[in-house]
């Protein structure tokens, strides 16, 4: 790889792992470090994944209109109606927007 290519791999997995951190953030409950952690991954990598990710930390915290700027971020980066057309796996949107419907109907 080129010293170029090298920098842009270790971005990714840096952005990734941050991703993942947040994931155990929001699962610990602590919704204001989750979304410190993934605006931290955005400032390294601008990633459908980091987008998807505090979107739906944002959702489960109620802040809906972010959190569908964040998701709208996320689809604009990556088809994931492609990526999921088989059905085999749920669609990541579709999970953060029920979550997002789920707080505007309250």
């Amino acid at each position: 790889l080129s010293p170029r290519d090298t920098e842009q791999v270790l971005r990714v997995n840096h952005s990734g792992a941050l991703v993942t951190v947040a994931s155990q953030r929001l699962e610990a409950g602590d919704h204001k470090a989750a979304a410190e952690t993934c605006v931290k991954a955005l400032k390294i990598m601008d990633t459908h994944d980091a987008y998807l990710k505090l979107a739906e930390i944002l959702a489960h915290y109620g802040d809906t209109a972010t959190a569908e700027k964040c998701l709208g971020k996320a689809k604009a980066r990556f088809d994931f109606d492609l990526a999921y057309s088989d059905n085999i796996l749920e669609n990541p949107v579709a999970k953060v927007q029920r979550i997002i419907d789920s707080k505007l109907s309250r």
